[in-house]
């Protein structure tokens, strides 16, 4: 998802507006936010939209914790984190396969 350049004028003003440690707490309480959604949805107590706007405050947070830590290696972590997963996926998936 690349990041136009008027969000991106807003994610700095807003270092410079609430600070670094405002924005980290804040990007907590959205992750928390996100989790509580979630398990709502599993009870059946919030639609996916309830989720979806959750995810979407998250994605959010975790831009300006992108402008607050810098973006360095990150594209790099998520990379091998996607490959990882997929590992996992295919050997899981093996192992189910074996067992039927």
């Amino acid at each position: 998802m690349a990041i136009d350049f008027k969000l991106k004028n807003a994610l700095i003003k807003a270092r410079k507006v609430y600070g670094d440690n405002f924005l980290i707490d804040l990007a907590i309480e959205e992750m928390g936010e996100l989790i509580v959604a979630l398990n709502h949805h599993r009870r059946k107590r919030v639609e996916a939209s309830a989720v979806q706007e959750e995810i979407a405050d998250v994605m959010l947070a975790l831009k300006e914790l992108q402008q607050i830590f810098g973006t360095g290696d990150i594209v790099d972590f998520y990379r091998k984190k996607c490959e990882r997963f997929e590992q996992r996926v295919e050997e899981k998936n093996h192992e189910l396969q074996t067992v039927q």
